[in-house]
Order: C-alpha cells, then sequence, then structure tokens
C-alpha cells in the first residue's frame, strides 16, 4: 500500500511545474601570438546563478489519465490488503478449530487407552476362571499397544499446529506456549448461525477481491486514455530568471531571464506508441477477463460452502 502511494504522488506530480536551481563558474585563459610583439594571454571568468521553470500543459489529458491510474490502483491495493486480512483471519480460524480437534482426540485416545486396561484386567480375571484363552490375552494386549502408539503421532499434530497458529499471529514459534488461543481448550464452541446469502450481487460488492479486480480494470481504462493522448503533440511552457557577470562581485547587478513556449509532436516513431495503445486495450481486456473469472470463482465458493454445509447437516 505504501508503494501503491508512493506512486500515485508520482503521477500526480505531472500537475505542477517542474523548478531546478543552477549556478557555474568558470576560468578560461588563452595564448595569442602576437608574432614579433611577443606572446600575450587573455583571460575571462564567467559566474551565473539562476532559477528554470517548465510546464507541461496537460491539454489532452495524459497527466489527468497517468494519475487516475495510479489512484485506483492505490484503492485496489487497499482492497488488496482487505482481502488478505480476511484470508488470514480464516487461516488463524482453521488452525484454532484443528488444534482444539487434535487436542480432543488425544483426550479421547486416553480415555479408551483406560477402556482398553480396564478391559484387558478383566480378560486376564476371565483367563483365571478358565473363561478366556491365552490368545484372547494377546489380541487385548496387542489393541492395547496400536492404541498408545497413536499418541505419539497425535501429539505431533497438537504441537506442529500450535507452532503454525503462532507464525499466523506473528510469534516465535518455539515461545509458543501462552495465550488465550494457545491455552489448553478441547472443546469446540457452538456454532453460530449462519450469515444470510443475500443476492448474488450484494455480494459482489463486499468481497474486497473482487472490488479489487473492478477497480484496475479503470485503472487499465485510464492507462488506455494516457497512451492516446501520448500520440498528440505536447505543449510546454519554460522560464529562466538568473544573475550572469565575469566578475563575481558584481554578480548581482545583472539581471537576465526568458520565457519561452514549445510544442513537440512525433511525426514517426515506427509505430511504437500505437503499439503502446494496443498494449494497454489488451491489458484492460485482460482485466475484464480476470474479473470474470474471479466473479464466478466466488459464487462457486458460496454455492460450495452451502452445499457442504447442508450435506455435513444430513450426516451429522
Amino acid at each position: 500500500v505504501d508503494q501503491a502511494q508512493a506512486i500515485a504522488k508520482q503521477a500526480g506530480a505531472g500537475w505542477w511545474p517542474r523548478v531546478s536551481a543552477s549556478g557555474d563558474a568558470s576560468r578560461s585563459e588563452r595564448f595569442m601570438s602576437l608574432g614579433a610583439l611577443g606572446n600575450t594571454s587573455i583571460t575571462q571568468n564567467s559566474y551565473s546563478l539562476g532559477v528554470a521553470a517548465s510546464y507541461e500543459l496537460d491539454v489532452w489529458g495524459k497527466v489527468r489519465s497517468r494519475a487516475g491510474a495510479a489512484n485506483k490502483d492505490l484503492e485496489a491495493t487497499r482492497q488488496d490488503l482487505e482481502a488478505i486480512a480476511i484470508s488470514l483471519s480464516a487461516q488463524v480460524a482453521e488452525t484454532w478449530f484443528s488444534l482444539i480437534e487434535a487436542r480432543a482426540q488425544e483426550r479421547l485416545l486416553r480415555d479408551q487407552l483406560e477402556v482398553n486396561g480396564t478391559y484387558l484386567d478383566f480378560v486376564e480375571r476371565r483367563f483365571g476362571s478358565g473363561l478366556a484363552s491365552a490368545l484372547d490375552i494377546l489380541q487385548q494386549k496387542q489393541q492395547l499397544a496400536a492404541t498408545k502408539a497413536q499418541l505419539p503421532n497425535i501429539a505431533a499434530n497438537a504441537a506442529a499446529l500450535k507452532h503454525q497458529l503462532a507464525v499466523l499471529l506473528a510469534e516465535a514459534p518455539a515461545q509458543a506456549t501462552s495465550g488465550p488461543h494457545l491455552s489448553d481448550e478441547a472443546s469446540l464452541p457452538d456454532v453460530p448461525p449462519l450469515p444470510e446469502v443475500g443476492v448474488p450481487s450484494r455480494m459482489l460488492q463486499r468481497r474486497p477481491d473482487l472490488r479489487s479486480a473492478q477497480l484496475r480494470i479503470a485503472a487499465a481504462d485510464h492507462r488506455i486514455a494516457a497512451a492516446i493522448a501520448d500520440r498528440f503533440p505536447s505543449i510546454g511552457l519554460s522560464a529562466n530568471a538568473g544573475f550572469a557577470a565575469a566578475n563575481i562581485t558584481a554578480l548581482f547587478e545583472n539581471f537576465v531571464y526568458s520565457i519561452a513556449g514549445n510544442i513537440s509532436a512525433t511525426l514517426w516513431d515506427g509505430g511504437r506508441l500505437s503499439a503502446e495503445v494496443d498494449r494497454t486495450k489488451a491489458v484492460a481486456e485482460e482485466r475484464v477477463l480476470s474479473y470474470g473469472k474471479a466473479v464466478l470463482l466466488a459464487l462457486q465458493e458460496v454455492e460450495d460452502a452451502l452445499a457442504r454445509e447442508h450435506y455435513q447437516g444430513e450426516t451429522l
């Protein structure tokens, strides 16, 4: 966003004249031969100090179009930031739910270990009474060992999820040991009701990624206008004012100035400017097609989420 804001500021600088200051000091010496009279030399000193200003009239709207494109890019970048914030929030929530799930699985597995241990004791008592075989004891021990072997994998998964959640929250993974988001809670919260879906047009207006795509289409349209305006003549004004003298002590006694206007136009460039117009038009077409694709994907995401919610309810 800061980069886009600086670029927009650069593009808007074309509205203002360019002013520069300059100073010059030089000394030259020329040797001349006077024949029988010998040689002589002429020394010349020159000092100057001045200010120059130049300004290009935005007759065809070139500067206005470039500034408009940069401002649209800035707004689109801000929307991109909003989209990233939403994606980050989703990643944090999904990782937190996965962490709670891993902890619940670990708690369930430990309960199962306790049940398996109790049942093994029961089978051993039945074996002592002649009501069970050694094979029954072996199978129950195998079941107990297999269940216990799952604990390290679940603990490793929970630790990895804790580290991932810490990184998403801009914390060091090695220090992910405290905080409300890293508590030992192992129960999921109550699910809130589904938000209102509304009509697709309202959804398209709310999504920042789609708003960003719209703004980039507008920026591409401004760049087409700037490329077309670049083919027309440019009209500029320039002014120079300052002091010049052969002696530095008399520098401010001689004031000089000049004002000029100029017009320049490209008569032949091998088709470079027209090719740039074609390029910007192709970019605008690409932006329109990308927006259409983004709209379809957004509608698909909503429909997929509603379908998953519906069939998950049937599964439960």
